[in-house]
């Protein structure tokens, strides 16, 4: 069986994933799609702010 290894903030041996561009809303965009493209910058950003996304 092979250990597991933890630290605080930082998942150890993991890779990034490729580059994810944000989407952007437009006037033809119900409420709802904006708020999913919200949502989608949203996990994003969180990817590129912990360090999990490759650089462009």
């Amino acid at each position: 069986m092979s250990e597991m290894k933890w630290t605080v903030g930082k998942m150890v041996g993991s890779t990034k994933i490729q580059h994810i561009p944000l989407q952007r809303t437009n006037d033809k965009m119900d409420a709802a799609g904006k708020e999913g493209v919200k949502l989608w910058n949203l996990m994003v950003n969180t990817l590129r702010d912990n360090g999990l996304m490759e650089e462009k």
